[in-house]
């Protein structure tokens, strides 16, 4: 595994609601600059429960965030982070990491130039 990468103190964030499994959640993504493919590329997540703060269900995404965070700026690839968490027979995510995942996967961030 690589060594960690630091991030920028300055850095694209884009911050939006989710649901999954009839909870609501917050999720700010923060973004790494990668100017020879001009794009943003996910490096840290920050997950809380839009409905519960303080709730085991809120510590638990803060603590899942933190963990997926240093896995992406350890350089593990988002797809490999998203298809590890369990699945339903149908592919969809059974747990809000998943969910949170899948999002960042499926979608398109605007091009950096």
């Amino acid at each position: 595994m690589s060594a960690r990468k630091k991030l920028p103190s300055r850095r694209p964030l884009e911050t939006f609601r989710f649901e999954h499994a009839g909870m609501k959640y917050l999720m700010s993504v923060g973004f790494e600059i990668d100017h020879e493919a001009k794009k943003l590329v996910p490096k840290e997540l920050f997950l809380n429960s839009a409905q519960l703060l303080g709730s085991a269900t809120d510590i638990n995404a803060c603590d899942a965030a933190v963990a997926v965070s240093i896995a992406l700026q350890h350089g593990v690839p988002l797809d490999d982070l998203r298809t590890a968490m369990k699945r339903n027979a149908d592919g969809s995510p059974q747990g809000f990491v998943g969910a949170a995942l899948d999002h960042l996967a499926h979608t398109e961030w605007p091009s950096w130039e």
